[in-house]
């Protein structure tokens, strides 16, 4: 008979909080609109010539100041007979800070296709650079792309959060990861269950948000709901709660009715997290732009998002880039990760071996981040 042996991870005792590093920093798509524009045309031509694998490949304008003023998807679906448009968005000089490309501005273009980076060089027809005019066009005859950075390990990795192993149950390792371990993670979806999707108390304060998106077109009959830490102990409360309809349907944010002693709302400027319950599942929603903050008879515009139906996770990876061990992790909750060992049965590797060291990795949205903290593996002891 054998044993498991029990392991407790502490991060504030291996490494200060946060201590990780991105593989790559993944610009995300923006959808903005300062008035003025100019479009960049990709021919078919230009499309071909870029390197996409993934489902879900996007490119966006970059100013040479660095600010991102444009995106567009390239995913197969949105191609126009294997063509794109891409809009590159001009300064609004009515306003005081700085918005947009200016007039002679060279636009440069960064690819993402999964986990991937890329810089993108264009060759348009009538010039040699994409430099920002208002009104024109850019039509592009080729592209060609250099890889920046990607994930230094294998695809098996990408959304690897539930597998199965030939090995002996009897032989793997348990790891808990603690709560300290757990919250220096800054893990950014909220933890939720579904019973916290309930009506919220109408306090007489509110605004509105009106949402126009056919990403939740999945979720017809399903609920929306924004929720804030009203009472400040770190659990989440529903302060707006209605239901998801076909194309265009409004959602009350109730806010704090300062006649009253406590916050029994969103306080001004507040920022609630917005996540849908869809048959018993948590869709956690990320909306583009940011939503700006509560404001008392506000109206505020969601038209693109970006749903997650995974909580964040942690993956442990052996020496020769097997994943041998995943779990989903939430804010404030004790996680056990189950180290999977070598079945020694079996002519290939499908496992940890004894004495090796795992390397962790913590996967959240489109980011992958190293941990400084790493598992050696242990044989299962008998009695």
């Amino acid at each position: 008979m054998k044993k498991h042996i029990l392991y407790l991870l502490l991060l504030t005792i291996i490494c200060s909080t946060r201590q990780v590093s991105a593989q790559c920093n993944l610009p995300n798509q923006v959808n903005i609109n300062t008035g003025s524009n100019m479009t960049v045309f990709f021919t078919s031509d230009a499309v071909a010539d870029l390197p996409l694998s993934s489902n879900s490949p996007y490119i966006v304008a970059i100013s040479s100041s660095g600010l991102i003023v444009g995106s567009a998807s390239f995913a197969q679906e949105d191609l126009y007979g294997g063509q794109q448009a891409l809009s590159v968005w001009g300064d609004d000089t009515g306003t005081p800070e700085l918005d947009g490309a200016m007039a002679g501005e060279e636009i440069h273009f960064q690819l993402i296709d999964g986990y991937s980076l890329y810089d993108v060089s264009l060759v348009p027809f009538l010039s040699s650079s994409v430099t920002y005019t208002t009104n024109s066009q850019a039509p592009i005859a080729s592209s060609s792309s250099t890889l920046v950075c990607e994930p230094n390990f294998y695809d098996q990795w990408y959304g690897q959060n539930d597998f199965t192993t030939s090995s002996s149950s009897d032989a793997n390792m348990p790891v808990i990861l603690g709560i300290d371990f757990i919250s220096s993670l800054g893990i950014e979806n909220p933890t939720l269950s579904p019973d916290v999707f309930e009506a919220p108390e109408k306090t007489g304060v509110n605004m509105t948000v009106a949402i126009n998106s056919s990403e939740f077109d999945s979720y017809v009959g399903g609920q929306i709901g924004a929720f804030y830490d009203v009472n400040g102990d770190g659990n989440l409360q529903c302060v707006g709660l209605t239901e998801i309809l076909n194309g265009f349907f409004g959602l009350a944010l109730w806010g704090d009715n300062t006649s009253t002693p406590e916050l029994d709302g969103l306080p001004s400027g507040a920022v609630p997290d917005f996540a849908v319950l869809y048959n018993d599942q948590i869709i956690f929603v990320d909306e583009i732009p940011e939503f700006s903050g509560f404001v008392i008879n506000g109206i505020e515009t969601i038209t693109e998002v970006i749903l997650t139906t995974e909580l964040p996770y942690i993956v442990a990876v052996s020496q020769n880039n097997l994943v041998v061990g995943s779990v989903e992790v939430s804010n404030g909750v004790q996680a056990g990760l189950v180290i999977y060992s070598d079945d020694a049965t079996t002519d290939e590797i499908d496992g940890a071996s004894a004495g090796e060291v795992l390397s962790l990795y913590f996967m959240q949205g489109n980011e992958i981040y190293s941990l400084s903290s790493t598992v050696t593996y242990q044989d299962a002891l008998p009695f």
